[in-house]
């Protein structure tokens, strides 16, 4: 499960690239015979979608065999790294193969949404009814939890039909004749949209993601309503997939960074599954039969949830605090990030000025 978010994260923070740390004079002469980390350069955008198109389409048979809660987590993440680096490599106007191959990825992980906010929920309420003392209490929540069931099992069927879609398993197939050379092309185009092109759109992809996240916040500080914190995690997400494709491609300064972007994005997501826990016991108390039969138990889930929600905004309050102190690094790492992208692609350098090689003087 998610964890709450950690303000060591944000008060820890240090976006500078670090000097490397002077080894010790009995270690020197084995050093200068060795290969320093910083010396290894960072994949390419091609090699990076190929090791994400090789764990797609490794977690894709998993996700349909078996019922494994991990496996659908494991896809949606694999779905989400992959199409980040065909969105980078291929930028709008995208060809109509590229939005076709992009359209899939969204289809997949659309597919499996509802299964894997059913097994979250699952998971919640088995702790939650782990807990409860009160054999009142505990029936009324075991409903909840028997509801949940029955529409996991119809979310895993809806999902897999939705997965037999025989373009997922042309996946890999589709990807190699996007990134072919065409007949104007001296090679495969090293990085799709060219090195630079493709530096140009995460650059781009990166410092729209920062705006949007910033402008979600706002939103949310000023709300405090469910939808709009639920909006500002996925900006959260959607920022953070950004910054790691950054961090792969050898830019520096990243981990903290992402650290706080997920320990904000869980934190959010723990109060989104709170939040549709709540509903999911709404639905299931409004039957007339259960009330006749067990009015008790319903009252006690009622004031339980009541009390739960009132806490619930405080907890919305403290997560947006620990945005707001975070949130002037992320901004200076994206101005750094973006200021050095675009003296690389002045300079026709591939390697970004950021990068761990580049910021150790190699």
């Amino acid at each position: 499960m998610r964890n709450t978010p950690k303000h060591k994260a944000v008060a820890q923070m240090n976006l500078a690239p670090r000097a490397p740390r002077e080894a010790p004079a009995g270690r020197r002469a084995a050093a200068d015979t060795a290969v320093a980390p910083e010396a290894i350069a960072p994949p390419s955008l091609r090699e990076l979608l190929a090791k994400r198109l090789r764990k797609f389409v490794t977690v894709l048979p998993k996700a349909l065999g078996e019922d494994n809660s991990e496996a659908i987590h494991d896809l949606r993440v694999a779905s989400r790294r992959l199409q980040q680096v065909l969105v980078t490599m291929f930028p709008k106007p995208r060809s109509d193969q590229a939005r076709r191959i992009v359209r899939v990825l969204q289809r997949a992980r659309r597919a499996v949404g509802g299964w894997r906010d059913c097994d979250v929920l699952v998971e919640l309420l088995e702790r939650r009814i782990r807990r409860l003392r009160n054999p009142e209490e505990r029936r009324a929540w075991e409903t909840v939890h028997e509801s949940v069931q029955e529409r996991r099992a119809n979310e895993i069927r809806r999902a897999r039909r939705k997965l037999a879609n025989h373009r997922l398993f042309t996946l890999a197939q589709d990807v190699a004749r996007l990134t072919a050379p065409g007949p104007d092309q001296s090679d495969a185009g090293a990085d799709g949209a060219g090195g630079i092109g493709a530096a140009d759109a995460l650059g781009q992809s990166i410092s729209g993601g920062w705006q949007q996240w910033r402008d979600s916040m706002a939103r949310a500080a000023e709300t405090l309503d469910p939808p709009d914190l639920h909006a500002f995690r996925i900006q959260s997400k959607r920022l953070r997939y950004r910054i790691e494709l950054a961090r792969d491609l050898g830019a520096a300064g990243c981990d903290l960074l992402l650290e706080f972007l997920r320990s904000l994005q869980d934190g959010l997501g723990q109060m989104h599954d709170r939040s549709e826990c709540f509903r999911m016991a709404a639905e299931a108390l409004a039957s007339a039969k259960l009330l006749i039969r067990e009015p008790r138990p319903a009252s006690l889930l009622l004031r339980r949830m009541a009390t739960e929600q009132e806490a619930e905004h405080a907890k919305a309050t403290e997560i947006i605090a620990a945005a707001r102190e975070g949130s002037p690094r992320v901004e200076r790492w994206v101005q750094e990030y973006c200021a050095a992208e675009g003296a690389a692609s002045r300079g026709g350098e591939l390697a970004h000025p950021l990068s761990e090689r580049n910021s150790a003087g190699g």
